[in-house]
């Protein structure tokens, strides 16, 4: 997809790996910091979350509540 727009960037962050896992991307959980260094222009962010419930409730949270952005720059699906 970031190919194909511009306007789209996509992050990868990798929680429970062992340490001689290969996996050479960021590991760790998202927090607001990390989500803020990421963040080009605050206005026209749109943050997607997409998968179980609590997953998406703790996006919310970090988006609405650590960050403080309106509700209408968060799109979510909840499966359950």
């Amino acid at each position: 997809m970031e190919m194909d727009n511009p306007n789209f960037d996509f992050y990868v962050t990798c929680t429970r790996l062992h340490p001689q896992d290969a996996w050479t991307g960021r590991r760790g959980r998202i927090d607001a910091a990390w989500v803020r260094e990421h963040i080009h222009d605050p206005p026209k962010t749109v943050f997607y979350a997409c998968g179980p419930n609590e997953l998406v409730e703790f996006a919310e949270n970090l988006v609405l509540r650590d960050l403080g952005f309106p509700k209408d720059q968060m799109k979510t699906e909840k499966w359950g």
